[in-house]
Order: structure tokens, then C-alpha cells, then sequence
């Protein structure tokens, strides 16, 4: 993907939650199935919910090791 389709994207989802007024809860909740969706993704063939959040927190674990 190409920073203008990334962009367009971003830009899309963006204005679809402003226009839907999200509270903060909702807006965990979305962002809750956006990683659930993307870290699926990494295997396909994965339905086991436990690795989908295994992965997401060594992605989480190495942002964090990545702070500056």
C-alpha cells in the first residue's frame, strides 16, 4: 500500500467515526475490531482467537520497547 492509498483510507475511516459521534466507549469497541481484523490478517488460517491477541501484544510489547 502507498502513502496515498494508506491516505484515503485513514481519511475515510476518520471522517465515517466523526460523523458518527463515537463516545469513548464505541470508539474502543472499533478500535477493539480494527486490530482484531489486522492482526488476523497475519494468518489467515489462524482462527484461534488466543494467537490473534498473542500477536497483538508483541507488536504492543515492541512499540513499547521502541519509546523514546
Amino acid at each position: 500500500m502507498d502513502a496515498k492509498k494508506h491516505d484515503e483510507i485513514m481519511t475515510y475511516i476518520m471522517n465515517k467515526l466523526q460523523e458518527e459521534k463515537l463516545d469513548v466507549g464505541a470508539a474502543i469497541s472499533v478500535w477493539h475490531s480494527m486490530g482484531m481484523f489486522i492482526f488476523s490478517q497475519l494468518d489467515p488460517e489462524e482462527k484461534d482467537i488466543s494467537k490473534i491477541y498473542e500477536a497483538i501484544r508483541e507488536y504492543l510489547d515492541e512499540m513499547e520497547k521502541l519509546k523514546v
